[in-house]
Order: structure tokens, then C-alpha cells, then sequence
């Protein structure tokens, strides 16, 4: 017996389209924001910072196709997926938030600037 799989694609990035990432924190001052353009298949990042929200109205007021990613984490950090694959829906998790929401780079730059 065979199985047909099907592909459903919802968004492809195309030649000169901008991607916007923003990246929300409970902390205004803690939001983060990127900006970058896709050509020649390659990314090339316009902009990483703080979040600024001329900067995105700047960005989008060229008109160009833009994909904009709310909140979008690149992954998450491992003892987070750690917990989150032991949890069960309904249950609390006990784990100090600091403790399981905290990526390694996170902790370095701490380490590294006291911030």
C-alpha cells in the first residue's frame, strides 16, 4: 500500500522580500528587533537591535514584499524543551521561570557584562 504525502506550503520568501522579526519581552526595554532582506538565496541582516518601532515603520514603507515574524523564537532553550517534554497538560510547572526561559547565550552575556 502507498501513501501520498501532501505538501502545503503557506508562505515562500521570494527574491527582495524583507523579513522582520520581533521579538516581545514583558520589559518594553528588553524587545527585540531584526530586519533583513532575502537575495541571491542568502539573508543579509539589515538591522539587530532593540526594538524601534520607526525602524519598522521605515522598513515597511518601501512597499516591498515583507514577512513579519511576531514573536517567532528560533528554538528553545534546552531546559525548557527539557520540562516541556516531561509536562502534562493541566499540570503546574514548578521550575523557576529564570531557570527553564534562560538560553545559554543569555547566561554567557550575564556572566560577561553583569547585565
Amino acid at each position: 500500500m502507498s501513501m501520498e504525502v501532501a505538501t502545503l506550503v503557506l508562505f515562500s520568501i521570494g527574491e527582495g522580500m524583507k523579513i522582520i522579526g520581533i521579538d516581545y519581552s514583558t520589559d518594553k526595554k528588553k524587545r527585540g528587533l531584526a530586519i533583513a532582506g532575502y537575495t541571491e538565496n542568502s539573508i543579509v541582516l539589515g538591522y539587530a537591535g532593540l526594538y524601534d518601532e520607526h525602524i519598522v515603520e521605515s522598513a515597511l514603507k518601501d512597499g516591498e514584499q515583507c514577512l513579519i515574524a511576531l514573536d517567532a523564537p528560533l528554538g528553545w532553550p534546552r531546559f525548557l524543551g527539557e520540562e516541556l517534554r516531561r509536562h502534562k497538560a493541566g499540570e503546574v510547572i514548578t521550575k523557576d521561570a529564570n531557570d527553564i526561559f534562560r538560553r545559554y547565550t543569555d547566561i554567557v552575556v550575564k556572566r560577561i557584562t553583569g547585565k
